[in-house]
């Protein structure tokens, strides 16, 4: 994904959604969770 900002400082967050697919979960397990942000010219 891209995202047009200005400059200056910001802050991202990753945020999960749960969708109840009819499969009889009710919890998802992640590991080695990471964020990257890069600024591109």
């Amino acid at each position: 994904m891209l995202f047009q900002t200005t400059p200056g400082i910001h802050t991202y967050e990753l945020r999960y959604a749960f969708v109840n697919c009819g499969c009889g979960g009710t919890q998802a397990a992640f590991s080695n969770r990471r964020l990257w942000i890069n600024p591109i010219p």
